[in-house]
């Protein structure tokens, strides 16, 4: 069952009572996990990837009649930034645009989504501090304090990066209820400017994260095709590599690994939470219309004060040029034929997929390693679906 704030909803005063006390305490956004770093000569467990399992999972509380879905089904959305060099500082973007990306989605929360966020990082194996971190997915503001446990390098350096880490993690430890019960995908989103390398092997994954390859080796495309069986995985490649939002070799080198119109080119990253929010609004939509989207945007920030028409049709530029397609997850729902669990609906077991009297009730079944309520980190997933022959 759900954690006892599973279903508590993100506040944003919270967040801005939590930025004053850092602001009057000149407390930098990662000084908290820097400092169990430095005591403990490792992360915090909130953040630790190691032998560890991130997990979405639909939130019920108990009622006399069963289980009540309150929020509805789990939508997880990961912020991934490269945590080396200037990058770094996206991190610290994501952390102080945290209000405005929650009032982004409050449309999606509208459809019918519990939205629950997670950050990471992904940096190069030379690096003093983990490859790759992530946080757990949260409801609510605990997601504030998880960010402030990653630690970043942030020194530059050899230009090529290890994201191939924390692409594999993703791929194999975080496990999602949207896609196991439903077939449709979370979000994930990988701000970055530099290529990675051509291929990991099952030692050094092994040996950083605690977790084990299917194969000896496998290849950074192979890797990003299998993250689209269960994810909209996105490049965001951040100032274009310094070229004023054009592409380049590294658009054209993540677009040979199966990434072609999953990579969005964002020259000013100041507005990176609007580019997640973006993608994720053209992709719930069938049919995004250019007015529409404009609205969304402007409206969604109005209380943050963040950006005008002029700005968002700008950002709605950014996706056109950059060929993202348009309802994605809308015309997965639409395979999926039926009409999903909807907050207020009761189920008989909180592992179910299916609410009491759905069509598809008589499919519930209940995870084998799911007989009990879930840890934090979460038990060990359930075997994946993929057909791993067909990933070349």
């Amino acid at each position: 069952m759900a954690r006892s704030s599973d279903t508590v909803t993100y506040n944003p005063e919270v967040h801005k009572e939590t930025v004053k006390r850092m602001e009057a305490r000149r407390e930098e956004v990662h000084a908290r996990g820097r400092r169990v770093y430095e005591e403990t000569g490792k992360l915090d467990p909130l953040v630790d990837v190691m032998k560890a399992f991130r997990v979405a999972r639909n939130s019920m509380v108990k009622s006399k009649d069963g289980y009540v879905l309150k929020n509805g089904i789990a939508l997880p959305i990961l912020s991934a930034s490269d945590g080396t060099g200037s990058m770094a500082d996206n991190l610290k973007r994501t952390f102080f645009a945290m209000n405005a990306l929650e009032t982004l989605l409050d449309p999606v929360r509208a459809m019918g989504y519990n939205t629950q966020l997670a950050s990471a990082v992904a940096q190069d194996v030379q690096d003093r501090h983990p490859v790759a971190q992530e946080s757990q997915y949260e409801t609510d503001n605990r997601r504030e304090e998880q960010i402030r446990l990653l630690v970043p390098d942030a020194d530059g350096g050899d230009p090529t990066e290890d994201y191939q880490f924390l692409m594999a993690y993703v791929m194999l430890a975080n496990q999602t209820d949207l896609s196991d019960f439903y077939g449709l995908k979370g979000y994930f989103f990988l701000m970055a400017d530099q290529i990675c390398r051509e291929r990991l092997t099952r030692e050094d994954f092994l040996e950083r994260t605690g977790h084990t390859l299917q194969s000896a080796t496998m290849t950074t495309k192979v890797i990003a095709q299998a993250l689209q069986e269960k994810w909209h995985f996105y490049y965001l490649q951040v100032g274009s590599g310094g070229e004023g939002g054009r592409r380049n070799d590294i658009t054209r080198w993540w677009e040979e690994r199966s990434m072609k119109s999953r990579i969005l080119i964002v020259p000013d990253p100041d507005y990176l939470a609007e580019a997640e929010a973006a993608l994720i609004y053209v992709s719930e939509n069938l049919q995004p219309k250019r007015e529409d989207f404009v609205k969304f945007l402007v409206e969604g920030t109005k209380s943050n004060k963040r950006r005008t028409a002029k700005e968002a049709e700008m950002v709605w530029e950014w996706l056109i040029e950059s060929g993202i397609p348009f309802g994605a997850q809308a015309k997965l729902r639409t395979v999926l034929g039926c009409e999903l669990p909807k907050p207020g609906d009761v189920f008989e077991h909180f592992r179910h997929a299916w609410p009491k009297d759905h069509p598809k009730a008589s499919t519930n079944a209940i995870p084998t390693d799911d007989a009990k309520a879930p840890s934090t980190t979460g038990r060990k997933p359930k075997p994946g679906t993929i057909d791993w022959a067909k990933l070349k």
